[in-house]
């Protein structure tokens, strides 16, 4: 059996990806939740650098005044919170699988829409989730195993060992949370598309990563190039729509005063949310396809070298079905 590899193309699967993302623009919507899911949103709160905040018993008296009388409101509020990010976080999973039993049925070459896709992803949310607190708890394990001594040394005031030390535990920690990404990610095309169960799509992707290093990273690294070039793009278009508003804004001033900024400014920010969650959404769209098909390409390798990979299962799945018709 040859041990040769073939090249992976990666600027074929690129181009593939783009033709694909396009000429089925239903994915972007997956793309949009899988976005939603994963990026989140950070907020940021404004403080005037030139006063210092002093905490006194007449603060911590008004905070817990402000509690009691709110505290029902502070709840809900909560509440509401957590609800909308479980929301988020199941739309996320179910997206994740459904985006790829949608791009293995266009490989296939069969009809496939938003809604038999989102349905066909369902089936997958709790092996999916179960994937991530497999590997988020072993994140949050080499976190404590890497910086609780790091800690300690501070807390001891040993500054010169705890900054060597923490020097140190970076250094571990990038590569480990690298190989958990990968991880991760190829694991999600083993439970989806091969049917594996958790534990051996997790060993499968290991495999699969220590075989591919360089390609998987060499892939990764031509995504973030594409990512980079793309946050220049929106920012110039950014600037452009910007450029548009504040002349079309100054006209409407002219015309209408006050009113005519507040119009031109309501606009001018949903024409913005709306670009960005839409370039945004193709983006995670083209980046989840690429990934697909060069996943393709690194498990026919390694099938091609041990006979006991993704091609393989599928096959025989597929001639197991055929039998039973």
């Amino acid at each position: 059996m040859s041990n040769s590899k073939k090249e992976i193309e990666y600027i074929q699967i690129l181009k593939d990806s783009w033709e694909i993302i396009w000429n089925n623009k239903y994915l972007w919507w997956f793309g949009f939740f899988i976005a939603l899911g994963g990026g989140g949103f950070n907020f940021q709160i404004p403080a005037n650098n030139n006063e210092k905040l002093e905490w006194t018993e007449k603060s911590q008296e008004n905070l817990f005044h402000w509690v009691n009388d709110y505290w029902v409101w502070i709840i809900a509020g909560l509440a509401a919170i957590i609800i909308f990010a479980i929301i988020l976080m199941a739309l996320r999973i179910i997206c994740q699988a459904a985006i790829i039993k949608s791009l293995e049925a266009i490989k296939n070459k069969e009809r496939i829409n938003f809604s038999v896709g989102f349905k066909k992803g369902r089936k997958y949310f709790w092996k999916i989730l179960a994937i991530d607190l497999i590997l988020g708890f072993l994140i949050l394990g080499i976190m404590i195993v890497l910086f609780l001594p790091v800690v300690f040394l501070f807390y001891l005031k040993s500054y010169i060992a705890a900054s060597l030390l923490l020097i140190l535990a970076i250094l571990i920690f990038i590569p480990l949370i690298i190989l958990i990404s990968f991880l991760k990610k190829y694991a999600y095309f083993y439970l989806v598309l091969a049917k594996t169960g958790i534990r051996i799509s997790i060993e499968n992707a290991y495999q699969v990563f220590r075989k591919n290093i360089l390609s998987s990273i060499t892939m990764a690294l031509l995504l973030l190039a594409i990512g980079i070039i793309a946050g220049f793009a929106m920012l110039a278009i950014i600037f452009l729509l910007a450029l548009v508003f504040i002349l079309i804004g100054l006209i409407l001033y002219l015309l209408l005063a006050e009113i005519g900024i507040l119009i031109i400014a309501v606009l001018g920010l949903f024409v913005l949310v709306v670009i960005i969650f839409m370039l945004s959404s193709a983006l995670t769209a083209f980046y989840q396809t690429a990934w697909f098909l060069f996943f393709h390409e690194i498990a026919a390798i390694k099938s091609e070298e041990t006979g006991d990979e993704l091609e393989n299962k599928i096959a025989e799945e597929k001639a197991a079905g055929m039998e039973k018709v």
